[in-house]
């Protein structure tokens, strides 16, 4: 698998967390296992490669009953244009709760979501679930389905040895450097 991607899957220790590694990681442990050499493939790739292993957790650590709203919960995260955590969540968190919370999971107020682990993440979750009333939690609710339903209907212009000007006429799109 191409380097980049088993990155950002399997997020920390690799790089940072992101929305597609915080979406598997309760039900999934990820470990890069071998890295390739360019050499080892014929023709040689432009880009480096990786043996990413994917191992099911013995023990989910989102319960199914949490798991639509866990997925909500991170999904609102990476899909809105603020750029700190304490902003993105202000609705949900009072500020006083966002406090607590960054000073017990032991990250910045001004973090912003790549910034913050896994762990913390969940600690998050873990406190919504429990302290924050359920009218607060609709505010966020159907987030994961809104962010799929626009992930399908984007088009992407894939790399090729192609003019790139050319490839995105060729499917109706404007292309600027």
């Amino acid at each position: 698998m191409q380097k980049e991607t088993a990155e950002k899957i399997a997020g920390a220790p690799y790089g940072k967390e992101r929305f597609r590694s915080l979406e598997l990681k309760p039900w999934f442990a990820f470990s890069i296992e071998y890295y390739f050499k360019k050499r080892d493939f014929n023709p040689v790739p432009q880009t480096d490669s990786v043996f990413l292993h994917i191992h099911q957790k013995e023990r989910d650590l989102i319960k199914d009953s949490d798991k639509d709203l866990y997925l909500d919960f991170i999904s609102y995260g990476f899909s809105t244009t603020k750029s700190s955590v304490r902003d993105i969540y202000k609705k949900i968190f009072t500020h006083e709760q966002y406090k607590r919370l960054a000073h017990s999971l032991k990250f910045n107020m001004l973090s912003s979501p790549t910034d913050l682990t896994f762990e913390q993440w969940v600690g998050m979750f873990d406190y919504l679930r429990h302290s924050v009333i359920s009218e607060k939690k609709e505010f966020f609710r159907g987030a994961y389905a809104r962010l799929k339903k626009k992930q399908s209907g984007l088009q992407k212009i894939h790399r090729t040895r192609t003019d790139y000007k050319k490839r995105a006429r060729q499917i109706g799109l404007r292309y600027s450097y």
